[in-house]
C-alpha cells in the first residue's frame, strides 16, 4: 500500500487522471494534504460521500462531488452576519496591512464588497500591490483607495499614513 506522500509518483506511474478521496470523515488536514498532492500531481480530485450517508440513503455513491471548504476545514464553516459586517464597514476608512499577500489581498476583496469610504492598502511588495491594483480597477470600479509601499515595522511611516488618511 502506497503512502499518501507518494501520491504524485503513483499518479505518474499509473497514468491516473483523477483522485477520489474516500475518507470524507478524515480531518481537514488530511483532506487538505491529499488535495495539495493532487494539485502538485496535476490531476483533478473529488470526494466520495461518507459511508453512513450512503447507508442511510441520504446520498448515493453516484454523488461523488468536488471538495468543499468544509472538507478542508474539518468542520462546518462559520456563518457570517453579512448585515452586521456591512453596517460596520460601509462608509469607513479601512487600512489593510500585507495587502499584496494572499491573505491580505483576499481581505481587500472581501472588504471592498461592503462599500468602504476609502481603503489604504499597505504592503511591502510593489509587484503584488501592482497586481492587486489591476484587479481592483476591473472588479471594484467605485473603490477609492491608495497603495502604500511600507512594512508595519516602519513606525514613522505608519504614523504619517494614519495622519494623511484620517485613520484612527
Amino acid at each position: 500500500m502506497a503512502r499518501i506522500d507518494s501520491l504524485p509518483e503513483e499518479v505518474k506511474k499509473h497514468g491516473i487522471e483523477e483522485v477520489l478521496i474516500a475518507i470524507p470523515s478524515g480531518d481537514g488536514r488530511l483532506v487538505r494534504r491529499i488535495v495539495d498532492l493532487s494539485q502538485k500531481a496535476g490531476v483533478s480530485y473529488r470526494i466520495i460521500p461518507g459511508i453512513y450517508q450512503v447507508l442511510s440513503g441520504a446520498v448515493s455513491i453516484s454523488q461523488i462531488r468536488k471538495v468543499d471548504i468544509e472538507d478542508l476545514l474539518g468542520r462546518e464553516p462559520v456563518k457570517l452576519d453579512i448585515d452586521a459586517i456591512s453596517k460596520y464597514l460601509k462608509g469607513k476608512r479601512i487600512l489593510v496591512t500585507g495587502a499584496g499577500g494572499s491573505i491580505g489581498s483576499e481581505i481587500v476583496r472581501q472588504v471592498a464588497r461592503f462599500s468602504p469610504e476609502f481603503m489604504v492598502l499597505l504592503g511591502r511588495g510593489e509587484n503584488s500591490l501592482f497586481e492587486l491594483e489591476l484587479e481592483i480597477k476591473t472588479s471594484f470600479l467605485d473603490l477609492k483607495y491608495e497603495l502604500v509601499i511600507s512594512g508595519v515595522q516602519n513606525r514613522q511611516k505608519l504614523e504619517r499614513v494614519f495622519k494623511k488618511f484620517g485613520l484612527k
